[in-house]
């Protein structure tokens, strides 16, 4: 009986190891496949990569939705779509055909896309076989042009103060935006950066939320008024300057941090109920005027401060326009400490 049960156990330990040799003898099989696959892929991998049926250009890239209004083609182009592909794929080429079957061109091509001007953000890229890509974006919004502090022009951004492409607008296309006016700083060096002025970034906010109500209510310009302390170190508040020169202080921008502002939306509401009452005119009795808006959301009306205009150059007499003649001081003589005048020796007191 005991040699039975020795050699049972010896068959089934026997039997248990089996299975492993099979196990073993898989993986290094799949192993060896393995191998064979890289060592031939990287012999025939770039020439697959780059075999025509694979290759992605321009027109097998679709954008949706299709590009705005206000981005304009390229001139000979009656689509603005085929400038941006252009534009994009002309720096991203300059490293090697793009293939739809490289695992990495949906990376690369959602990286190009964002560093468009114009793009503010990529929201799916999608490859279809055998070459075909769909890529979905956000467009940036132009909602302000900057006064720039020398009188050469007028540069566009977005509500984020992104710089945009100022190509894109003609002078009367321009004219349709909001102006920001008494920024004294330079623009950003390139399309697509940010204008890092707290002055200009509340504007752009304050644009923003005025949306289409900037025309409707008159209003020309927006200006900053006062720098203030913030939680994220100081924001500047804000004046609308309507067509006819009423000024409003508004305030804070909507992107403050300061607890107790109020809204943009109500203070917008503020006006056009005011506006109503008042004969569709923001402007007093008399013409422009001052409004405030107070903690509470009320408007305050008050006049313009009336500033007597300066005298014409022929009414300035050559005795007012002399320059005034500063009173020469001698040093003391020594051992005395007084200043004297040098036209009579008297102390000055």
């Amino acid at each position: 009986m005991a040699k039975k049960k020795t050699t049972e156990e010896s068959t089934a330990g026997g039997g248990s190891k089996k299975p492993l040799r099979l196990v073993a003898g898989a993986l290094i099989v799949v192993l060896l496949t393995g191998s064979v696959c890289v060592a031939v892929w990287r012999h025939v991998g770039g020439h697959v990569l780059s075999a025509e049926q694979y290759q992605v250009h321009p027109e097998h890239i679709t954008l949706s939705p299709a590009p705005p209004e206000w981005i304009r083609p390229d001139p000979g182009s009656q689509q603005a779509e085929e400038r941006i592909k252009s534009e994009v794929l002309r720096d991203l080429e300059r490293l090697g055909p793009l293939s739809v079957l490289d695992v990495d061109l949906s990376v690369k091509l959602a990286e190009a896309f964002v560093a468009h001007p114009w793009v503010a953000s990529v929201d799916r890229v999608s490859k279809r076989f055998p070459a075909g890509v769909d890529v979905h974006l956000t467009y940036r919004v132009p909602v302000a042009m900057v006064e720039l502090h020398d009188g050469s022009g007028v540069l566009p951004i977005d509500e984020r103060a992104v710089l945009l492409p100022d190509r894109d607008f003609t002078v009367a296309e321009a004219e349709r935006y909001p102006l920001i006016g008494e920024i004294y700083t330079k623009p950003p060096s390139a399309h697509g950066k940010h204008w890092g002025d707290a002055a200009v970034i509340g504007a752009a906010q304050l644009a923003a939320s005025l949306g289409g109500e900037w025309h409707n209510l008159g209003i020309a310009r927006i200006v900053p008024l006062e720098r203030k302390p913030a939680k994220s170190g100081f924001e500047y508040t804000y004046a609308l300057i309507t067509k006819t020169g009423t000024r409003i202080d508004w305030g804070r921008s909507p992107g403050s941090d300061t607890p107790g502002e109020v809204p943009a939306r109500e203070k917008i509401a503020q006006l056009k109920r005011y506006q109503v009452q008042n004969k569709g005119s923001l402007d007093g009795p008399e013409g422009a005027w001052h409004i405030e808006i107070d903690g509470h959301g009320a408007l305050l009306q008050k006049a313009l401060p009336q500033v007597a205009p300066l005298p014409a150059v022929d009414e300035v007499s050559t005795k007012q326009r002399r320059p005034i003649e500063r009173q020469e001081l001698e040093a003391p003589p020594a051992g005395d400490g007084v200043l004297r005048r040098a036209e009579d020796g008297e102390p000055i007191d």
